[in-house]
């Protein structure tokens, strides 16, 4: 039986702790909150002390005896989990302190270690829960655990009696660019390698695509895709969210850096240095469409709002178009004549998709009727709108009469194929309408199975016993 406990944003973990209290991370691990699931009531914001608000409290997990939680925060510098740094945070002091460097999805071992994830392999280091030292030496313990790099998720879990369950894996967030036609042929595209690629978008004429690639850093690059070739667009910070100007000659990009997260235009070739358009000390900007006639750029600056970026303007203007009323709005895009704005939201309680006037975005239509999803993109000619859902890809008609006023039709399934949805929206509609861009697995991976590792504890005090004696001679 499934039980609803409370309605949660974007979320980034969770753990149960003491007396039926769960901790959990909404909005992307930029708050922490709890809920007592034996009482009717809302979840309650944990603070943390103000220096260290800007660290997000990803995939908490809770220690035994009230001791607090281990967590992870990805670095300021990067987008990938690998090089994320875990934490300890103490409930009582809200002190946060940083434990290890490279690493995600932290776990705690009785025998008193740490345990971490790093490139689909479980590490671990000697660990005092009461002083909160670390031991400076790494030891493998297995190989072969599918995660999530971009996510920050790993399939394994420990028990309290010391047995070790994983699902056997890789990293499930890289893949290929392929075609995915509406009669559900997958065509791959040939001549770009696999990489962890960020939210990407095509050029107004498809033959063109800028992606950024997820590493130690993210940078942006535009591939041709009739030549393979490629250009890199950006090369320092993390760089994210591209898209394109009409006439192809510009792209804007969200640019994360250590303080701010800036939203950026640069020549589509590369040369020159980017331009700044707009600066937030959110936790989160991303850039999301460009209007056909190139004088908007939509922009959700999280969690707070919701907008676009006026170039007409100089400096360029940012005029709000929804408030997040304590939701999560994102992937506004724009309808091709500019009347008309979708967006996804988490205001009614999971996803739904949504289209307003541009002029009057309160009065927004639910689209999403039947089965709720997200990521909504319109078709080049305004008629459908697309969007994502647990099962695939929907198409909904759109009828609009001389008023103004629309008529929504049923949404349809018309692609089922499994992708690859890192964060962004996960897919892309050709200039065609007739297909879509999507990022597939290189070989198809199929996880029916968990891995058992019985006594692990045992196996964990062995590996560290062996480590010593080979230190001593």
């Amino acid at each position: 039986e499934e039980n609803i406990v409370c309605d949660a944003s974007l979320v980034s973990g969770g753990s149960w702790g003491e007396n039926q209290i769960i901790y959990f991370s909404p909005h992307e691990g930029s708050q922490l909150q709890t809920i007592d699931i034996n009482k009717s009531n809302d979840p309650e914001i944990v603070q943390v002390n103000s220096q260290d608000d800007k660290i997000n409290i990803r995939w908490p997990e809770y220690l035994p005896d009230g001791k607090g939680l281990l967590f992870f925060d990805q670095n300021k510098g990067n987008n990938n989990a690998n090089y994320g740094k875990i934490y300890h945070f103490n409930l009582n002091t809200k002190k946060i302190t940083e434990l290890v460097q490279n690493g995600f999805s932290p776990r705690y071992l009785k025998t008193g270690h740490i345990l971490y994830i790093r490139d689909n392999t479980l590490k671990a280091r000697t660990f005092d829960l009461s002083s909160l030292a670390v031991g400076k030496e790494e030891v493998t313990l297995v190989s072969g655990i599918q995660m999530n790099p971009f996510w920050g998720n790993a399939q394994y879990s420990i028990s309290n009696n010391g047995t070790l369950a994983y699902i056997p894996g890789s990293n499930i967030a890289k893949g290929v660019f392929a075609w995915a036609y509406r009669d559900g042929t997958i065509e791959r595209i040939e001549g770009l390698d696999a990489n962890v690629y960020c939210r990407y978008a095509l050029n107004s004429t498809g033959d063109k695509l800028a992606a950024p690639i997820s590493s130690e850093r993210s940078d942006i690059y535009v591939f041709d895709l009739i030549t393979g070739e490629s250009t890199p667009i950006t090369r320092k910070d993390v760089n994210l969210q591209p898209v394109w100007s009409p006439d192809n000659s510009k792209i804007i990009f969200t640019k994360k850096t250590s303080e701010f997260n800036q939203a950026m235009q640069i020549n589509s070739n590369g040369a020159g240095l980017p331009e700044l358009l707009y600066k937030s000390e959110n936790i989160w900007l991303a850039t999301e469409y460009w209007s056909q006639d190139g004088t908007m750029v939509s922009i959700s600056d999280f969690p707070d709002r919701t907008g676009y970026i006026d170039l007409k303007e100089t400096p360029p203007k940012f005029i709000e178009l929804a408030s997040s009323d304590g939701s999560t709005i994102f992937g506004l895009t724009f309808s091709p004549d500019g009347k008309w704005i979708s967006y996804g939201s988490s205001i009614s309680g999971g996803y739904s998709c949504y289209i307003a006037p541009i002029e009057d975005p309160n009065q927004a239509q639910l689209i999403t009727k039947v089965f709720k999803g997200e990521e909504p993109r319109w078709s080049p000619d305004g008629k459908e709108i697309f969007y994502r859902s647990a099962r695939g890809l929907y198409s909904v008609p759109l009828d609009f009469d001389s008023s103004g006023s629309v008529k929504i039709g049923p949404p349809k399934l018309i692609i089922n194929i499994p992708w690859i949805d890192n964060h962004g929206i996960g897919y892309d509609v050709h200039p065609s309408g007739e297909k879509f861009l999507v990022v597939v697995h290189e070989k198809e991976e199929v996880s029916d199975c968990f891995n058992i590792v019985q006594n692990f504890d045992a196996l964990v005090e062995r590996k560290f016993s062996e480590l010593k004696n080979n230190n001593q001679q």
